[in-house]
């Protein structure tokens, strides 16, 4: 009797060892058995769902307990057993009154079976209250560690300009870029910051290899992985290695397998300058083709000027793919970079690519660079490599990675810096120039910052779209590039005794460990919430 009992009321019933009413952990569980069905598929008919349920239950207990099938009297009295619609609808308000789901769902899924927590009410509001008390805990902990970030980020704001010509001196190759006992910077807080303002993380080709393959003449610089490479046929003849065949006085790009490998010129000079080149595939005997872009970084904004993806062995002119007039008459700034990127493909060991580079001022007695007399006489003197010319930090070849793309702050922060570049940039040639003005940006952008932090808070939300105010918004939130370690030692003496405190009450909590919350699928008392019942 008891386990029939148990099966159709035992969440009801006082437990066997005299726990009296309100908890009986075998009795939930015996209930199960009004449970079982398909109901997680759901019905967009949520009120048929329900009595369809209902129904169920009605069937399971008539059929289990009786031997009898009380399901047929939903719509009308038994004809020859003495079960009436009234007898049906009896036991139907029981169940309506009753659950076994969380809720309906909503139209288009089903609902969970209800899982009932095995433990007394008592114990089980117990245990929720600690275990919310510890979330609490750990809201007040990631306070108390969000104003110490604030803290730290105000006072790194004055290095803002620090971090800047960071990154402008490994963005043009210049050692130092993190090492400089001025800046005392870390390689991961500039990365930080090449990604808070969206700039790819580039690293140059460092390592040089001379007659590559055996083959005299031949030069190269490769990257961390070999495959990204630079490599240059010296020699006034073709060359056979591998399966390639490189032309005569030619530079030849590989990309690694998941990143590209570019070339890039640095204007040394304000001016009007045409642009003109292709890129051909070199190794015409396997892989799948050759992904390339050509692309103009100015004023802190990169587009691609033309870009291809051609058929193994292919050729393509950098003047059909984007159309001549897009690569002539272009108005470049002190610093902007023109780059020839190839990209990996599915085939990636077989993307050698020819890259023919040429930037001539308008001016028709000014200077044209060539990439491949540039690099020809001298081609591992250095990277960033001079050109033909003198001038140094000219070229560059790199590899570049993705960095997912910068935040909004990010965005605004690196075109207010070079807009303010532009307005800097002194006439003249040379690297100082460059230098000079990239610096004095800087430092205009880490006092505008400066003086942002130093408004009140009325102030700064007169001003809330401002590039300055939405990166000084980052800079001071968990999406601040600067570095920032949380010490308790740091605190303040009132955050101290404060974190101390919730560190000792945490302990108490944490000093009976719980074991998992069992949970049993079952019955219980009330209609299914979110419904007329």
């Amino acid at each position: 009797d008891r386990f029939l009992r148990y099966q159709i009321a035992g969440d009801l019933l006082p437990s066997r060892d005299g726990g009296g009413e309100g908890f009986n952990r075998e009795g939930i569980i015996a209930t199960g058995m009004l449970a079982i069905g398909n109901w997680p598929g759901g019905d967009a008919d949520k009120e048929k769902m329900v009595t369809d349920i209902v129904d169920d239950q009605i069937d399971v207990i008539s059929r289990g307990m009786l031997g009898l099938t009380v399901a047929c009297a939903r719509c009308h009295d038994h004809k020859f057993d003495p079960i009436t619609t009234e007898d049906y609808y009896g036991l139907a308000g029981i169940f309506f009154s009753s659950h076994i789901l969380p809720g309906p769902g909503r139209k288009t899924e089903g609902s969970p079976v209800l899982r009932i927590p095995l433990l007394p009410p008592e114990e089980l509001a117990k245990r929720n209250a600690e275990e919310a008390r510890t979330g609490e805990i750990q809201m007040e902990f990631d306070s108390i560690k969000e104003s110490q970030r604030k803290e730290s980020a105000l006072k790194n704001l004055a290095r803002t300009a620090d971090y800047l010509m960071a990154i402008h001196r490994s963005r043009s190759g210049q050692p130092g870029a993190t090492t400089s006992p001025a800046t005392d910077l870390s390689d991961e807080a500039v990365e930080g910051w090449l990604r808070y303002l969206g700039f790819q993380k580039e690293h140059l080709l460092s390592k040089q290899v001379t007659d590559i393959h055996g083959k005299p003449g031949i030069h190269a610089w490769v990257g961390d992985q070999d495959a990204a490479s630079l490599t240059v046929n010296t020699n006034t003849e073709e060359v056979s290695y591998l399966t390639i065949v490189q032309p005569a006085r030619s530079v030849a790009v590989h990309p690694s397998p998941q990143n590209s490998v570019s070339v890039s010129w640095k204007c040394p000079t304000e001016g009007t300058y045409t642009l003109d080149g292709k890129v051909r595939d070199l190794d015409s005997s396997c892989g799948d083709g050759v992904s390339w872009e050509l692309t103009l970084e100015s004023q802190g904004e990169s587009r691609i000027l033309c870009q291809g993806n051609f058929i193994n062995g292919g050729e393509e002119l950098f003047s059909n793919a984007g159309g001549a007039d897009s690569l002539k008459s272009l108005k470049l700034g002190v610093g902007d970079r023109v780059s020839v990127s190839i990209g990996p493909k599915t085939s990636h060991a077989c993307d050698t690519t020819l890259v023919d580079l040429s930037i001539a001022a308008e001016d028709p007695n000014g200077p044209v660079w060539d990439l491949n007399e540039d690099l020809i006489e001298d081609v591992l003197v250095a990277n960033p490599h001079p050109d033909r010319f003198g001038r140094n930090g000219i070229w560059s070849f790199q590899e570049s990675t993705e960095n997912g793309g910068s935040a909004q702050g990010g965005e605004g922060l690196r075109k207010r810096w070079q807009e303010e570049i532009g307005k800097l940039s002194l006439e003249g040639q040379g690297e100082r120039t460059l230098d000079i003005a990239v610096e004095r940006a800087a430092q205009k952008i880490g006092e505008a910052l400066e003086a942002h932090a130093a408004l009140d808070a009325t102030a700064q939300a007169a001003i809330a779209d401002d590039p300055i105010a939405v990166a000084y918004r980052d800079l001071v939130s968990d999406k601040s590039p600067f570095p920032f370690q949380f010490d308790p030692q740091d605190l303040s003496d009132v955050d101290r005794v404060r974190w101390d405190g919730l560190n000792n009450e945490l302990a108490e909590l944490q000093s009976h460990p719980r074991p998992p919350l069992e949970y049993g699928n079952g019955i219980q008392e009330g209609g299914v919430p979110d419904t007329e019942y």
